[in-house]
């Protein structure tokens, strides 16, 4: 069992589902992860003194296909952080790292983090001890039928399809395993689905960033481990966000909210902070009440003039 920083009392950041290259290798949404890699995870990281980082899976998102300019930026601004900083990386391989849909022999993992010293790729069960805390490393299950754990452990971090557990606001896995299953660890960290979610001591951090509208109004951001089995929840401050806009008028007056700022509420806003808004991130503008079509174009082309 491999051993790392057995004393260190830091905090273990657990991230997930980055999956690099989504929407066709388009370099704009790349980037965007990017940022926030640049301008949050990596300083608060240095800032806490983390030394060990976990990241349970699905990497990149084309199971079949890396472009090469992404393949590359990949390797000197997240891979080599690792290296040239002195932390870490744990990664497990996740369903959407691999080749063939049978077998997690071939992956991008494999193939392409070989080269980074600080970057240990999990592509089988592996037990390891990080700071004070034995963790069972568990990759993408291509059948649960005679799936057995090869150890036992305080912690299991993997990539599962597991019954009840939200997959988007509006759809819950109906496959899998069962949060039953994992009763012998003390806490459970997973990735595959994008939500951020909690059944009893199974805890799915999801998408670190939004990348499509199924992350409206969704938390994100990235848990950390610290001592005691206690965990916190670092929410994302940089990225854009998919918001939607409800725009009324009542008796000639406009009047605005904004949903997907706070989770489950709608927020008051002018339209001044619509404009403001619509500038950063991604936006929807919803309406049912319209009497005066002038008012409501003008306010929509000063929306269209920032996006």
């Amino acid at each position: 069992m491999k051993k790392f920083n057995i004393e260190s009392t830091a905090p273990i950041p657990i991230i997930t589902d980055t999956h690099f290259g989504s929407k066709n290798f388009h370099k704009a949404i790349f980037n965007q992860a990017l940022h926030f890699f640049e301008e949050q995870f990596f300083p608060w990281c240095l800032k806490n003194g983390v030394k060990d980082v976990i990241h349970t899976g699905d990497l990149v998102h084309n199971r079949n296909l890396m472009d090469l300019w992404m393949n590359q930026e990949i390797k000197q601004r997240f891979f080599q952080w690792f290296d040239d900083n002195g932390v870490n990386l744990h990664i497990i391989v996740g369903n959407h790292d691999i080749y063939y849909k049978s077998t997690i022999e071939y992956n991008y993992l494999a193939e392409n983090a070989n080269e980074f010293k600080n970057t240990y790729v999990y592509q089988e069960q592996k037990k390891v001890q990080i700071g004070k805390y034995q963790i069972l490393m568990v990759p993408w299950v291509i059948s649960n039928k005679d799936f057995k754990f090869k150890s036992t452990a305080d912690i299991c971090c993997g990539h599962f399809d597991m019954v009840g557990i939200k997959m988007t606001a509006q759809m819950y896995s109906q496959e899998g395993f069962k949060v039953e299953d994992f009763e012998q660890f003390k806490k459970v960290f997973s990735g595959h689905y994008h939500i951020r979610s909690q059944k009893k001591n199974v805890h799915y951090t999801g998408c670190p960033y939004p990348i499509t509208w199924n992350d409206y109004g969704e938390d994100k951001g990235y848990y950390v481990l610290e001592d005691n089995y206690n965990i916190k929840w670092i929410d994302n401050r940089v990225n854009a966000r998919f918001l939607k806009i409800y725009y009324q008028e009542f008796e000639g007056e406009q009047t605005v909210k904004i949903g997907g700022i706070k989770k489950k509420s709608l927020v008051d806003a002018t339209l001044e902070d619509a404009i403001s808004l619509t500038s950063k991130n991604f936006c929807r503008v919803v309406t049912n009440t319209i009497t005066n079509q002038f008012m409501f174009d003008q306010f929509y082309t000063s929306l269209v003039a920032v996006s």
